[in-house]
């Protein structure tokens, strides 16, 4: 960030999706899905502060799961809790900083790519949002 004085925003969108049921959920499998949310936010928002560098957004891609759970994404829902909560923190400190909470996309990316996972949230009742709309 120290070359670079034109940075002007900062976007999080990291996502890594190890679900399995909470209590069949090793460690590795926790920290794999956790880290790049928690640990990558951090980095970003002491890399940003190191550099002194004004920004005018800070924003984070963070999920629904984070407010309304989702089966066996205890994992993913807490790492999406944690950016909620940062969004709150930087705004304390008087820094730009929004957490978006995107529902499931159909037809394009992730989902898009692993129909099973598609299938099985469907089957809890969530209805993603399509592309489209």
């Amino acid at each position: 960030m120290k070359n670079k004085p034109n940075t002007t925003g900062i976007i999080q969108m990291s996502m890594v999706l190890r679900d399995r049921m909470f209590e069949d959920m090793t460690f590795q499998e926790w920290e794999i899905t956790t880290r790049p949310k928690v640990q990558g936010t951090w980095n970003l928002h002491n890399a940003s502060l190191a550099a002194k560098c004004p920004l005018d957004f800070f924003l984070l891609f963070s999920s629904l799961s984070g407010i309304l759970g989702q089966v066996g994404q205890a994992n993913y829902a807490s790492a999406d809790t944690f950016l909620d909560a940062f969004a709150r923190y930087r705004a304390g400190m008087g820094l730009p900083c929004t957490s978006l909470d995107l529902g499931a996309m159909e037809g394009i990316g992730y989902l898009d790519e692993n129909q099973d996972l598609l299938r099985k949230m469907k089957g809890t009742g969530w209805r993603p949002v399509d592309e489209g709309e």
